[in-house]
């Protein structure tokens, strides 16, 4: 600023130091037209620019169903709704030429799959990872490549559903824990069946016979292979056949064989 200055005259000079002695306000415009008419119209030898982040994020934040993002698979990779979204999301790249290359940690994954599989793995064993640094970069010939650095954390704690014999039982998985083995249902020390010399099949029959051995007898309870007994109540007289009857129906079988 010393040298632009410099080279003004003293009125010029004066000029300026009145505007601030009294209080008159520095005309922007005019010292701007001051400047370039001593140096003349310099233009800047480096322009900013502002840099547009978001195709150095693209796939890694969660966009929606569609586009549930990298981060968000990392933090639950074995959710199927967001597998198969993000699945879809790297195939349908908006600015890929060609097939994706991620480089996760150094390491190179050929396809988005190959990707997949190995978080999925490590996550069964216990790891799972936060990323530090993620770059996405759409070469211009050559195919795109996403570039991964990523820490290893714990996993947090979910409940998986597992596939048992019996149906679908919740456990707790992640985070090293240990399976709990389902929980097996009882089952009746002798199978529910009507005998073929009971004469009354029908459902109303079976609901008297069920109230004779709530009213009649001691025998109102169900008998399991465990060892185990349940009391039963009156919503076990229902006209169905179960372990209740079947109990009672061997309880009297049995007295009748032995006063015989």
């Amino acid at each position: 600023m010393k040298h632009i200055l410099n080279n003004l005259t003293e009125q010029e000079k004066q000029a300026i130091l009145e505007q601030h002695k009294g209080g008159m306000k520095v005309m922007n415009e005019n010292f701007s037209k001051l400047i370039k008419a001593t140096l003349g119209d310099a233009k800047p030898l480096v322009n900013e620019q502002q840099v547009d982040t978001s195709e150095q994020n693209t796939h890694r934040y969660d966009r929606g169903e569609q586009s549930p993002g990298i981060e968000k698979f990392l933090t639950n990779p074995m959710d199927t709704k967001v597998e198969n979204g993000l699945m879809n999301q790297l195939r349908n790249d908006p600015y890929g030429k060609g097939k994706i290359i991620i480089f996760f940690n150094g390491e190179r994954k050929a396809e988005p799959g190959s990707f997949i599989q190995k978080i999925q793995s490590d996550y069964r064993g216990g790891k799972c990872y936060q990323i530090t640094n993620y770059e996405y970069n759409n070469r211009f010939l050559l195919n795109t490549q996403i570039k991964i650095t990523a820490n290893g954390v714990e996993c947090k704690k979910t409940t998986e559903p597992i596939k048992t014999s019996g149906g679908t039982t919740p456990i707790k998985t992640g985070g090293g824990g240990t399976p709990k083995p389902p929980v097996q249902k009882k089952r009746c020390k002798t199978k529910p069946m009507i005998p073929g010399d009971f004469n009354h099949k029908y459902e109303e029959g079976v609901r008297e016979f069920q109230y004779f051995c709530a009213t009649r007898t001691d025998y109102w309870y169900a008998e399991y292979t465990d060892g185990t007994k349940r009391n039963c109540t009156k919503q076990d007289i229902d006209g169905k056949w179960g372990c209740c009857s079947q109990t009672c129906y061997e309880k009297m079988k049995k007295r009748k064989n032995i006063a015989s």
